[in-house]
């Protein structure tokens, strides 16, 4: 006999009595921080299938503690397993898979993927998508039978591409002391990297700013924006009105969030600035001239959004790496910061210890 999962929320447990049918309790998402948590107001389900969101999940911290969280969940719940519902199509949530398979496998337990995270997770089971749970938002206004409205949505998707909206980003990887970020982005080993804390970056992403985990496909089928319109379009929201103007400023800041999937190893975090539709943005374009070309930029006061947010500069940088192939000396480095008021700063300079090397 096959086992069906039915996914419901835990007060409507009750209706599966008589079925033969395994229960995917829909009661945990992934949250800041990143920690687990449980649906409030209904008794902890026992026993079935865990499913895990990943709408408010946040790639601020190390996902390994995170992952013993649901192991310890699944155990004192006595499940058997999980479901891992996730949206997003991002790196730390790859590793998240990824360590989950190996720790569920070990257990003898049942883990159930999204087919894009197959890859990452060789033990478990691969859920293939129905015709409306993926692709573009055209593709699934058509497959659900509104032709009509897919057509003029590609029309203002087309007319949308018309027009120049420009966002501008700090680039920021996850990756301490990696070799090909010294080598593409910090002048082949002789710049110098300032780490920043992600949690408070957080913080300090609104209005204009926002902090955008990058996403690296060829296009944004499986992005939440797509989502995000196909709800809005569904439910009759007017092409022309106020919902889909915003919704399309969100999807034009994303579009510099976006990169080439042989680009997935720098595990990038970008702070954008999205000065369109933004009439509160206070920050004026500087422009920079070089002999190739003049680009135009927003600079930050980092000084002051600390203190919007009540931190002192030493809290957001929490380290200064000179790299491996720099002739910079550490103690004038740290004269230099002492010099311009920035004391608590110098303790924080340290030499890297990646062992790059010139070729030849």
């Amino acid at each position: 006999m096959d086992t069906f999962i039915i996914t419901l929320p835990p007060r409507q447990l009750p209706a599966l009595r008589g079925w033969q049918a395994t229960p995917a309790h829909l009661a945990y998402r992934l949250g800041p921080g990143p920690h687990l948590f449980r649906a409030e107001g209904a008794a902890p389900p026992r026993g079935g299938l865990m499913v895990v969101d990943d709408q408010e999940f946040s790639p601020l911290a190390p996902t390994g503690p995170l992952c013993q969280e649901v192991i310890r969940e699944c155990q004192a719940r006595s499940f058997s397993g999980a479901i891992l519902d996730f949206e997003n199509c991002l790196p730390p949530l790859e590793q998240i898979a990824a360590r989950l398979d190996e720790q569920f496998a070990r257990r003898g337990w049942t883990l159930l993927v999204p087919e894009r995270y197959g890859a990452h997770a060789p033990h478990s089971r691969v859920m293939i998508p129905s015709a409306l749970s993926g692709g573009s938002l055209q593709r699934r206004l058509e497959e659900g039978g509104d032709h009509s409205r897919a057509r003029a949505v590609a029309a203002l998707f087309r007319e949308e591409m018309e027009k120049e909206y420009s966002a501008y980003a700090a680039c920021f990887s996850f990756r301490r002391e990696d070799a090909a970020q010294w080598e593409r982005y910090g002048n082949r080993g002789r710049g110098v990297c300032i780490a920043f804390q992600g949690r408070h970056l957080e913080r300090m992403a609104t209005g204009a700013l926002s902090l955008q985990t990058v996403f690296y496909q060829d296009d944004m089928a499986g992005h939440p924006m797509v989502e995000t319109f196909y709800r809005l379009v569904r439910e009759g929201a007017d092409l022309a009105g106020e919902e889909i103007r915003r919704a399309m400023h969100d999807a034009w800041a994303c579009s510099v969030s976006f990169k080439h999937p042989s680009f997935r190893s720098e595990y990038e975090m970008r702070l954008v600035v999205s000065p369109f539709g933004k009439e509160d943005l206070d920050v004026q374009p500087c422009y920079h001239v070089s002999k190739e070309r003049i680009k135009k930029y927003y600079p930050l006061d980092l000084m002051g959004m600390c203190g919007k947010i009540g931190i002192g500069l030493e809290e957001l940088v929490p380290e200064i790496i000179i790299g491996p192939e720099s002739t910079q000396s550490k103690s004038i480095l740290q004269d230099y910061l002492r010099d311009n008021g920035l004391e608590e700063l110098a303790g924080k300079v340290a030499l890297s210890k990646c062992p790059l090397r010139r070729p030849g």
